[in-house]
């Protein structure tokens, strides 16, 4: 692992750290979809701009510290445009930056960072876009208890800090989501004084594999034996292999015991370890 951080820390820094050490990268979570969100932001942000590579009006920064904007949409596909409290504004996306201390609230959650809306299939979308380290103060805590020990937490971070780093891609509308189907991100209200210290501890430090970043897959419980990925996805990656998890094995699963179907014998039963094989 440690070989992996030291290849990590040199193949991402520059993307990762910017002048003066401080972070530049941004990713684009998306946290709400609904036919309406509410937003509200309770600190005074900087001019508010259209959203980069997209066609959007600006938020009206003056009323959002003092005030919650129902977002809603109407017409569809191509004549699909935003609404604020009813009132149509002409454009499907609506942006407001992320700037230094500002939090936003969307769906009666708080972010740190800005917000990016979009009209998209009736719904309307709600994509945090935030610093990376900010990002993972609201990620780790909500994958491992913070009580754990510091080397855990650490690993953590360094694995969720790749995950997402490894995903971001601006010609998407958004990197990764805000649930189990990518990695959960809860928001301020997640962030812990020990996991904000293990993010601190290993900043800007990736897994590296082949002067790339790796797929840092995790899961709360295996079940007793991870899969490969050539078993999950059709695809050989040399580093995700099918091996002992006795952590999860019997008694000690997370979320109990598991249930495996032989392929021999055609019936389920209880695993220490399901393999595809048995």
């Amino acid at each position: 692992m440690r070989s992996c951080l030291r290849s990590g820390v040199s193949l991402l820094a520059a993307l990762l750290l910017g002048a003066g050490g401080a972070s530049a990268l941004n990713v684009r979570v998306l946290v709400a979809s609904a036919p309406q969100l509410t937003v509200r932001v309770p600190t005074a942000p900087a001019a508010a701009t259209g959203a980069p590579g997209s066609v959007g009006a600006a938020l009206p920064a003056a009323a959002l510290p003092t005030q919650a904007w129902t977002v809603g949409v109407v017409g569809a596909g191509a004549a699909a445009q935003l609404t604020l409290n009813g009132q149509p504004t002409g454009s499907a996306t609506l942006y407001l930056p992320p700037g230094a201390g500002r939090t936003v609230e969307i769906a009666g959650r708080a972010y740190r960072g800005g917000v990016h809306l979009r009209a998209e299939k009736g719904a309307v979308q709600g994509v945090n876009v935030v610093d990376i380290e900010e990002y993972l103060r609201g990620v780790v805590p909500a994958e491992m208890p913070a009580s754990w020990p510091a080397a855990a937490l650490q690993a953590q971070a360094v694995i969720a800090r790749t995950y997402v780093a490894a995903r971001v891609n601006p010609a998407a509308p958004y990197d990764t989501c805000a649930t189990q189907s990518c990695q959960v991100y809860a928001g301020t209200q997640a962030e812990k004084p020990a996991t904000d210290a293990a993010i601190a501890a290993t900043r800007a430090q990736v897994v590296a594999f082949g002067s790339k970043a790796a797929s840092t897959y995790f899961s709360s419980d295996s079940g007793g034996f991870t899969a490969s990925s050539a078993e999950v996805w059709g695809s050989e990656v040399p580093y995700l292999t099918a091996r002992p998890d006795p952590f999860s094995a019997g008694d000690r699963a997370p979320a109990g015991g598991w249930r495996c179907r032989c392929r021999r014998c055609r019936r389920w039963r209880r695993s220490t370890g399901c393999r595809s094989g048995r």
